[in-house]
Order: structure tokens, then C-alpha cells, then sequence
């Protein structure tokens, strides 16, 4: 992560770490960071250790990473479809579309998948 955003590196927020109550106290170090850096989500598919009653006090809304990717492909469409084509020409093997959304599905983004799903001309094209 440090590599390619080091700007996304939290530290500071040790004294929060006791604030936050959680059903696996060893995410408390997520929330506090969160917490620090005033963050409106945490994106994380580990969704049972993050219960929102315990999340919305603080003001932090868990989201998975497929809500979130969604959410980015429905509010930037065009800039999210170059970025998931250009990152399709990356593949050793590159899918059929309707393979690549049903991977896509398996590996947990069934919400992105059907967002993609509509443009199909768009993400075929290059």
C-alpha cells in the first residue's frame, strides 16, 4: 500500500485505539485511524468485525469494496470504464466480457458486474 499511496499511511491515532469498542479488538486500529483522519467509510470486506452500531457513533460508514466500486462507477462512469479497460488489456489471458463479469462476480463484486454489465460497447472496444 506504502508504495503506491503512501499518503494513505495513518499514524497518530494510538489514543483513539482505546475509544473504540469492537467485536475483534484487533480492528480497533482501523476505526481509530478512521477517527483520526475525520473519514466519512471504512471500505472493507471484513463487514462482521465492523458492526455498524458500533461504527455509526463515530460517524464512519462501513462499505465493501464492491459498494464501493460501484458506487465510483456509477458516480465517475467514464473515467471508471477507461480504468477497468485499460486494466483488462493487462490480463496474461484476456476473458471474453461475459467471462470477465462472471469473474468478477465470483471474486465478490457482484454490484460491479452489473453496473459493467450495461456497457458492454464501451468496455469491448480497444
Amino acid at each position: 500500500m506504502r508504495t503506491h499511496f503512501d499518503d494513505a499511511w495513518v499514524s497518530g491515532h494510538d489514543h483513539f485505539i482505546g475509544a473504540v469498542q469492537l467485536p475483534d479488538p484487533d480492528g480497533r486500529h482501523v476505526a481509530a485511524a478512521a477517527i483520526h483522519t475525520n473519514a466519512r467509510y471504512i471500505v472493507t470486506d471484513n463487514l462482521k468485525h465492523f458492526p455498524t452500531g458500533h461504527l455509526a457513533p463515530l460517524g464512519i460508514e462501513l462499505v465493501s469494496a464492491d459498494e464501493m466500486l460501484a458506487s465510483l462507477l456509477e458516480r465517475q462512469t467514464p473515467d471508471a470504464l477507461e480504468i477497468i479497460r485499460d486494466q483488462r488489456t493487462t490480463l496474461r489471458t484476456r476473458p471474453s466480457l461475459p467471462a470477465y463479469l462472471e469473474n468478477l462476480t465470483a471474486r465478490g463484486l457482484p454490484l460491479l458486474a452489473a453496473g459493467l454489465n450495461p456497457h458492454h460497447n464501451v468496455l469491448a472496444t480497444r
